[in-house]
């Protein structure tokens, strides 16, 4: 009798054990930013998401602190989180500069943050203005003005 009832038991405790909720796996936002190209004012790069509620980067100057996940995800540009994949083009740059960028995610109770990219601005390409003077006389004067890389000519007689 003693057997049965501890087998009962036994097998009762097992039911119990079995029929519990199951843990859902804990899910980690994932972000990974790739760089594609600069030019002389914009910085342009890929970032790549994955379980995340809410993204955002930011783009320093690359001398200047990194600010925290929180900072990032509170000041930082907004991403749709809807996409898992962006291609980005930061504008209005100064010329031959070095930035750093980097970008954080959330799914809500986690914050991770990207690699942390470095890239550079390119030199203002040489502006060159080459003038040939034509027919010169006491009435009138002529001359042809070429420029390459400029994005305005202007002269004053």
């Amino acid at each position: 009798m003693k057997k049965s009832l501890l087998f009962t038991l036994a097998a009762l405790l097992f039911g119990l054990v079995a029929c519990s909720e199951k843990e859902e796996p804990v899910v980690v936002p994932s972000i990974v930013l790739e760089k594609v190209s600069s030019d002389v004012n914009s910085l342009n790069f890929n970032v790549t998401l994955e379980n995340a509620q809410q993204a955002a980067y930011v783009v320093l100057e690359e001398n200047l602190p990194l600010p925290s996940l929180a900072e990032i995800l509170s000041d930082g540009v907004l991403l749709d989180t809807r996409k898992a994949e962006a291609t980005i083009v930061v504008n209005d740059l100064t010329p031959e500069t070095s930035y750093q960028v980097i970008a954080a995610a959330s799914n809500g109770t986690q914050q991770v943050a990207s690699n942390t990219l470095y890239m550079a601005t390119t030199a203002l390409p040489e502006l060159t203005l080459d003038v040939t003077l034509g027919k010169v006389t006491h009435e009138e004067m002529t001359f042809q003005v070429q420029a390459q890389n400029a994005e305005k000519v202007a002269y004053l007689v």
